[in-house]
């Protein structure tokens, strides 16, 4: 099921982390590898008030290879962690652990939906620390790495101290309570993910009933028992720059000094493309405050099928003919859905029948627009459309041209037969599309 409302069956977006680098001289690595499994290190604070650093792993039935078994079916893999300290480098923590997946249905295995996902707890000192994480499917030669940083507070007087956000959606339509259009809430949680809400890893939303929530931990380190009033501030803007909501509240502490809160926000009518959140904490009176950015990816919604059904379209259409397309178009707003389904349940993963199923064009649209993006949202970029419409290349190389400053990139879709050209003439890093070789 793909993103039914009413009948709203929810599809797994949060396994799509998305690692991307433009090598500068012409190597034959791939730049546009997806990752396709959730890596999340965020801090926390037991009942006594103790920090520790949760590492949470969930990866998709549909990357796991699943072996028949006398009762049905299985698949193992192995979680590694390395955490280093960003400053010295050395390894301060490392740990191994195993997950086993069993289903006595076969469907299931292959639903896009079903996911793994395993959470652990780990007491750190406060730093900065670089933390890795690999997933090793076991029986195979797969494995999926992911690298993050994460910041364990405390120690400094009176600094208040914001953690990285944790996206997460209702799992299910919550009557009366989703925000108005256009405010964003802030309120106290009990914990990162609350229960009803699932994560939305990368902030990466598709979704045509739901809201977007984001949770913070925040924390200030101090010897006197009366505490200060911390305010937090929140800005979302959008791929223009325009201010598309704003809010100012305080946010109460705990006698330790620490705090979960949430930002609770509509976009029904947000367009397609990559968003930034600016989040502020300071404390009364004073000049210390700790800002996080961080960025968010709407690529369907409400108005998708309503005010920008246009855009969807001629999104659509990069990988659909117009025989594929016309039942959706054709029909009314109120019937869009069912055809939205209809049209993306029939469709085959890309690896089999030359079609794009749904989690491979989510993951292809969000690369594209947080990284295509520049002057013009990503999907509407050349090199955005020849991504969306043929996948990710099979090689990438980038070579400098014969005059100084123009680099090339080469695009092979060895399937296809195909190498698409693309040059940057100013060596700004703006490739534009210059021809297609085929061989």
């Amino acid at each position: 099921m793909y993103l039914l409302r009413y009948k709203r069956v929810s599809f797994t977006i949060a396994l799509l982390l998305l690692v991307y680098f433009f090598p500068s001289s012409g190597k034959a690595d791939n730049p546009y590898d997806l990752k396709f499994f959730e890596f999340s290190a965020f801090y926390g604070y037991d009942d006594k008030g103790k920090v520790y650093l949760d590492l949470g792993i969930s990866i998709a039935y549909q990357r796991l290879v699943f072996f028949k078994q006398p009762d049905g079916y299985r698949a193992e893999y192995r979680v590694y962690t390395q955490i280093f300290d960003s400053e010295s480098g050395k390894i301060v923590e490392g740990d191994v652990w195993e997950g086993v997946v069993t289903s006595e249905d076969y469907r299931e295995t292959r639903s896009s939906e079903g996911a793994s996902s395993i959470n652990k707890r780990i007491y750190l000192q406060p730093g900065k620390y670089n933390v890795e994480g690999m997933i090793e499917v076991i029986g195979t030669n797969i494995e999926y790495k992911r690298k993050t940083v994460v910041e364990i507070p405390g120690g400094v007087e009176n600094v208040p101290n914001l953690s990285e956000p944790i996206f997460s959606i209702p799992e299910v339509e919550r009557k009366g309570e989703k925000p108005p259009l256009g405010e964003v809430r802030i309120s106290m949680c009990m914990s990162p993910v609350t229960s009803g809400f699932k994560m939305c890893p990368n902030g990466i939303y598709a979704d045509f009933d739901m809201w977007l929530r984001a949770s913070f931990n925040l924390s200030i380190h101090s010897s006197s028992e009366k505490k200060g009033k911390c305010y937090v501030s929140v800005k979302i803007s959008d791929f223009g720059n325009k201010v598309v909501s704003y809010n100012k509240q305080q946010v109460l502490l705990d006698e330790t000094g620490h705090s979960i809160f949430c930002l609770d926000f509509n976009v029904d009518d947000y367009r397609m493309g990559v968003y930034r959140m600016a989040i502020s904490a300071e404390i009364e009176g004073t000049k210390k405050i700790d800002l996080v950015r961080k960025k968010f990816v709407i690529i369907f919604n409400k108005a998708s099928l309503y005010e920008h059904f246009g855009e969807t379209r001629d999104l659509i259409s990069l990988v659909a003919s117009e025989a594929e397309l016309a039942p959706l178009v054709k029909a009314s707003p109120e019937r869009r859905i069912d055809e939205w389904n209809a049209f993306w349940s029939g469709r085959e993963s890309a690896r089999g029948g030359g079609y794009y199923n749904f989690e491979e064009f989510i993951g292809n649209m969000s690369f594209v627009l947080r990284h295509f993006s520049d002057g013009l949202v990503g999907w509407k970029t050349e090199m955005g459309r020849i991504f969306i419409k043929n996948g990710k290349p099979d090689k990438v190389v980038t070579k400098q041209g014969d005059e100084f400053g123009v680099y090339y990139q080469f695009w092979y879709y060895y399937s296809r037969g195909i190498i698409y050209i693309f040059a940057d003439k100013f060596g700004t890093g703006d490739y534009r599309y210059v021809r297609t070789r085929h061989f």
